[in-house]
């Protein structure tokens, strides 16, 4: 070490930085300066232990960079640097970079994981993994070999922007085939193929809007590099508290399946699609169209019945190559090999095994009739089972029904009386259901007895004592399944629901072509009459206080009763006497089963649970609910109507929230305050006008309701209905009179919430109705920075083809460039560029575009503007994020090494710190770690005092 200038460095250190020489400047060899003392924290905050935590990383991190500056400056002087010195150094402390760049990602990973989570809840997929699995487990054998095998499956699953179409009658196991498609795409394919199942007997599987969800969850989930476009969807919702719209779902699955080389879609009982023939923008059948004419990488194929509907759209552009009958031998062999299985296997039709020769009848009388019919088949097969002998079996194969309809009146008309009353409530039910039902509800739905007295309208010792012989009531008609993928009853009860066994059962049920005597019983107003009387009858017996968790436990159905029996009794309210004196019950008569309903279910506050204490508002719940004559029962009785009754205010509140018109006027007439403000929402203006209610909101103006009434940081009623994107509320409001440049609310004015909210049309509606483009606001500043901030890319363009001035000033955050670059949107920056906007002005806190597009490490923006003109060396530092690529591509460009001084503190894989050292200049280094030395003396005194 003769020569050695390290003792003179350590003395300058000694004086510049006094608090760090005990540590760092000839420390005890036996001491660890990196270690703190070892001392119990017992009375120290948990923010003290982070910080202290924190201080011993940077101090790993200064002796690491300590070492560097001695091993290269210093010693450098006297011997050259050579490459297996600098490696030997990097291997020895390679490992606390390691270290560091380790949690980084650790912390990155996990705050990813909580945004996918917040994300994917606010999507809220359907799973329709349960109906394949189901599907699979009822296929039979090989069956739907006779498409796998064909030459028209095979060439849609290779050829780019394919489509099938799989059509056939009811009944004829479309579902079945489809599983054994999927089945065979899982087993074949590089890439899981994308599916959903829309369900008769699930109103969440039933829309288009639900099946977006369920692929872009599927695709995204799949393939990690297709996040984007969805995560900034949910931030241009404000982050989930707005429901995306169908246009916004349909242009993200577009983006997601663009990423990716190859997809393949099935798409099952696009008859059953709810929504399938609605506007361009909401429609599936529509969206079918686009999505093969849009995009090449996708491989298409659906099935349904060949209705009216849906062939007309689609031989509008497809060719006949593209539509699949579902008929034929293929599909009476796979018929044929699954009647010669029951009949020689179930339990039922075993009988027969000693006489081949009538197994033999069976089988060719049942295939004479099926005509591709799976569900004919099977509902005759079931029949067959009760014959106990042969002259009944005879008797029943000469007689066997012609149709589907004749199958299903042989088997409601074939209940024995004793058994029809719960058979035909159990087919209510599943008709008419909500939501898919467990087997423990159904037990306790024919339990109930609606002509009970004194409260007593159930009792558990009423219960079947085995549930898996409910199916007995109507055999054939209905189904257990699982949504473990396991359709014995024996599992949990809730994992086992109950259902109709077919689309065509529910179709027959509704259809009106039921003998009279039994169609009555299933008219909708007189089925949901009676599930709403049962579900009240249930929840009258919850007359004590009891807790939720108990009635939870005990009472199964009472959960979908205080959910649901609303929704049933407001479509034939009026028309049922009985129904009538039980809504009177619940809500006047006996208030500990109404406070034990609306703890079960708050209506108004579904995103969080507390269990109500004390007594409910009976006519905020019945206007809440629509319930026109329970609200003029309640009010004759005394009730105060201005009266508080939930989170959403009073009574007119609610009421003008739900787009209940009826219950407004009336509540009006008995003296509701119309300017009363309510919960959260506002005035009654606001919250009819947050929920598109036409009607109301002109009822309200009538009856003087201010039309600019600010409501805190929900601000206008135009306000409100712009955030929920209600065009034709917002144009009438404008028509009565509303403040168009109002500022209100935490967006600023109309413009800037429209902007935020992502709603174009109206953007443009507001634009021609006066709207100030160039308003400035507290937030965000103009309309323009706000669509920046937002990325909504086209709303940015509309704004400059409307004369948005690109040049004006935010202060804090700089101009237009500036915060496009901040947020690293490179096509928002380019449409900015090409209406003018400078690339090279400075102001706010990152001085200039390229500053804050370096500091944020968006490479494609730092890119795009040195391509045109920025000043490479207006790079000030400051690039402490870990962004190499970027700093490699400053210094490529020009740039001082000592003006991105803050980049350089990462080895990278492609180039290493010792390499850009080389080529630029040791002296910038020294620097950093002069320049560090100070924060950290700093940091360390700080830390001193507060331990």
């Amino acid at each position: 070490m003769n020569g050695s200038r390290i003792p003179q460095y350590l003395d300058d250190l000694k004086r510049k930085w006094p608090n760090l020489a005990s540590k760092y400047v000839r420390s005890d060899s036996f001491v660890d300066p990196l270690s703190l003392p070892r001392n119990p924290h017992t009375s120290g905050s948990s923010w003290q232990v982070v910080m202290l935590m924190l201080w011993k990383k940077i101090l790993a991190l200064f002796g690491f960079l300590l070492g560097w500056w001695t091993f290269i400056y210093v010693d450098a002087e006297t011997k050259p640097i050579t490459s297996n010195a600098v490696s030997t150094v990097i291997h020895e402390d390679k490992r606390i970079l390691d270290s560091i760049e380790d949690t980084r990602k650790g912390i990155d990973r996990l705050h990813l994981s909580n945004r996918q989570r917040e994300v994917l809840k606010w999507l809220n997929p359907p799973d329709p993994s349960t109906h394949y699995n189901k599907a699979l487990q009822q296929r039979h054998g090989c069956s739907g070999l006779w498409f796998l095998q064909s030459n028209a499956f095979a060439k849609w699953k290779i050829q780019p922007d394919s489509f099938l179409w799989l059509n056939g009658i009811p009944g004829c196991g479309k579902t079945i085939l489809s599983s054994a498609i999927l089945k065979d795409l899982l087993d074949t394919l590089p890439f899981q193929p994308l599916y959903f199942y829309f369900d008769f007997n699930d109103t969440g599987k039933q829309t288009f809007d639900s099946m977006l969800r369920s692929l872009i969850n599927q695709l995204c989930c799949k393939c990690e590099d297709t996040w984007k476009p969805l995560d900034l969807l949910f931030s241009s919702h404000q982050d989930g508290r707005v429901h995306p719209s169908y246009e916004s779902l349909r242009k993200v699955l577009l983006e997601v399946i663009g990423q990716v080389e190859q997809v393949w879609i099935v798409l099952d009982a696009v008859d059953e699609c709810s929504t399938r023939s609605g506007p361009p923008t909401e429609g599936l059948l529509s969206w079918m169209r686009d999505l093969t004419s849009q995009q090449k990488n996708v491989h298409l194929l659906v099935t349904s019945r060949p209705e009216q509907d849906i062939k007309s759209e689609i031989v509008e552009w497809a060719s006949l190559d593209n539509i699949v009958p579902i008929r034929g031998d293929g599909i009476d062999d796979d018929i044929r090999a699954y009647v010669h299985t029951r009949v020689r296997e179930d339990k039922g039709l075993k009988r027969w095994r000693t006489q081949p020769d009538v197994q033999e009848e069976i089988e060719h009388r049942l295939m004479e009739k099926a005509d591709g019919m799976f569900r004919w088949a099977t509902c005759q097969l079931d029949a067959l089972e009760n014959c106990l002998e042969y002259r009944t079996l005879q008797k029943a194969l000469k007689s066997l029904p012609k149709t589907l309809d004749e199958t299903y009146s042989r088997v409601l008309h074939s209940i024995p009386s004793e058994y029809k009353q719960n058979a035909f409530r159990i087919l209510q039910f599943l008709t008419y259901s909500a939501r898919p039902l467990s087997v423990s509800e159904m037990v306790d739905a024919i339990a109930v007895d609606t002509e009970g007295e004194d409260y007593q309208y159930f009792d558990p010792k009423h219960r079947m004592p085995d549930p898996r012989e409910i199916t007995c009531f109507c055999s054939s008609l209905i189904v257990f399944t699982s949504t473990t993928h396991n359709s014995d009853v024996d599992n949990k009860d809730d994992d086992v629901k109950l259902q109709l066994a077919h689309f065509s059962v529910k179709e027959y049920l509704i259809s009106g072509r039921l003998d009279k005597d039994l169609a009555h019983n299933f008219e909708e107003c007189a089925a949901r009459a009676s599930i709403a009387t049962v579900c009240l009858a249930y929840l009258l017996h919850l007359n004590k206080e009891i807790s939720v968790i108990e009635i939870r436990e005990k009472f199964p159905l009472a959960q979908y009763s205080a959910r649901y029996w609303m929704d049933h009794a407001a479509i034939t309210e009026g028309k049922d006497e009985t129904l009538e004196r039980f809504i009177v019950k619940i809500f006047y008569h006996n208030r500990d089963s109404l406070r034990n309903c609306y703890s079960l279910y708050q209506p108004d506050q579904t995103w969080f649970w507390t269990e109500l204490k004390g007594q409910c508002s009976a006519l905020y719940y019945a206007s809440y609910g629509g319930l026109v004559n329970a609200v003029k029962y309640i009010l004759s009785q005394g009730a105060n109507v201005n009266a508080h009754g939930g989170i959403h205010g009073n009574a007119l509140h609610v009421a003008s929230l739900r787009g209940h018109e009826k219950v407004v006027e009336l509540l009006l007439r008995k003296g509701a305050d119309i300017s009363a403000q309510g919960g959260s929402k506002g005035t009654a203006l606001h919250m009819a006008s947050s929920r598109g209610h036409e009607k109301i909101v002109e009822l309200l103006l009538r009856k003087g309701a201010n039309i600019n009434a600010q409501v805190g940081h929900k601000g206008t009623a135009l306000r409100a209905a712009i955030i929920a994107g209600c065009k034709e509320i917002i144009e009438l409001l404008l028509r009565q009179g509303a403040d168009i440049n109002a500022q209100d609310g935490s967006e600023g004015t109309t413009l800037h919430a429209t902007i935020v909210a992502g709603y174009k049309e109206i953007i443009e509606l507001l634009l021609r109705k006066g709207a100030d483009i160039h308003s400035q606001v507290r937030f965000y500043n103009t309309a323009l920075h706000a669509a920046i901030v937002a990325g909504h890319e086209e709303i940015v363009e509309l704004l400059l083809r409307e004369g948005a001035n690109v040049h004006l000033q935010d202060g804090l955050k700089g101009n237009a460039l500036q915060m496009a670059s901040y947020t690293g949107h490179d096509q928002i920056v380019k449409l900015l560029l090409d209406y003018g906007a400078d690339v090279n002005v400075r102001d706010g806190i990152y001085s200039n575009a390229l500053q804050v597009a370096s500091y944020k490490g968006h490479e494609q923006v730092v890119k795009l503007l040195l391509e045109n003109g920025a000043d490479i060396n207006q790079v000030k530092g400051g690039l402490h994020k870990i962004h190499e690529r970027v700093v490699k591509l400053l210094l490529e460009n020009g740039a001082d090494i000592n003006q991105v001084k803050g980049g350089l503190h990462k080895i990278h894989e492609q180039v290493s710190f010792c390499d850009i050292l080389n080529e630029h200049s040791r002296k910038a280094y020294i620097s950093f770690i002069t320049n560090l030395c100070g924060v950290l003396e700093v940091f360390h005194g700080f830390c001193q005092k507060r331990a």
